[in-house]
């Protein structure tokens, strides 16, 4: 096994990603990059990210694909801003939280597309009692995300009302206006850290759009119960139409065709669960995001 070779097992056996095409190009690409970087040689990034997963993060960062724009899947969102409105209006004091997670959150679009839709509830100060935390492996992702600067392909299909609401331009760019940023989150970190931390049932609802399609069934099936685990019961799940369902035995869909990808945590009452098994995995290209 040669020195790259290497280091792609040790992504796929730490982080649970899948093995694409172009891995070896991204794969050299990205310990050159820490070479650079770090002065850390191929045979001492071997060497030292058996250990190190912030090292390993780094290099995985170069092997995913981060494409996302604003209020992508608009239902998900709709569903957000009823749940926020219905949670704020009749729920407990004022002093009730909803938590929010993007799991896989990329530059930031989503995140800043699920503070929109809880703003566009009409609420008074909604954005005060809701907590909207973003995270990606990828500190590059994570640093536009917290910059919430974007060009216009990440704004391609919402119409200039929205632009003007809730971004100001500065040059080539649009910038998200300050009281959204501040209603957010990022964190650079895995999923799979970031469950081991999380409390059972703490969760209002976790988005892991087109990021299940990277992660190898092991990982996926462990990352779907942690899900269950952190979820409120009424929460929601909501992921892409590319990604593998989760098991029947831990999410039911709700809200019509499975496409929507809206799920909540199976509670048994509606249906007996299905067997366990691995989540079901659809056919994707070369394993990207779509």
């Amino acid at each position: 096994m040669t020195l790259l070779q290497t280091l792609a097992q040790q992504v796929t056996d730490r982080l649970g990603l899948v093995p694409r095409p172009a891995w070896d190009a991204e794969i050299r690409e990205g310990a050159e990059s820490i070479r650079e970087r770090h002065g850390i040689d191929l045979p001492d990034l071997v060497r030292r990210s058996s250990a190190d997963v912030d090292l390993l993060l780094e290099l995985a960062s170069h092997l995913t694909v981060g494409e996302t724009h604003f209020l992508r899947c608009p239902v998900h969102f709709r569903r957000i801003a009823e749940l926020a409105g219905k949670r704020l209006v009749h729920e407990g004091s004022p002093f009730e939280r909803i938590r929010i997670w993007c799991a896989g959150c990329s530059t930031g679009e989503e995140v800043y597309s699920v503070a929109i839709a809880v703003s566009e509830t009409g609420i008074p100060a909604a954005l005060d009692r809701v907590e909207i935390l973003g995270t990606d492996l990828n500190a590059r992702s994570i640093a536009t995300a917290n910059e919430g600067r974007y060009r216009a392909w990440s704004f391609r299909g919402v119409t200039p009302g929205f632009l003007a609401r809730y971004t100001t331009a500065e040059g080539e760019f649009r910038c998200v206006r300050p009281y959204l940023r501040h209603g957010v989150q990022f964190e650079c970190e895995t999923v799979q850290r970031r469950l081991l931390r999380t409390p059972p049932a703490s969760l209002d609802v976790v988005l892991f759009r087109n990021v299940g399609i990277y992660l190898n069934s092991p990982a996926l099936d462990e990352i779907y119960r942690g899900f269950r685990r952190a979820l409120r019961p009424d929460g929601l799940l909501l992921i892409a139409p590319s990604d593998p369902t989760p098991d029947r035995g831990l999410f039911q869909r709700i809200d019509g065709p499975e496409a929507s990808g809206i799920y909540r945590p199976f509670s048994g009452e509606s249906a007996a669960p299905q067997p366990s098994a691995p989540a079901t995995r659809r056919p994707s290209r070369f394993g990207t995001r779509t």
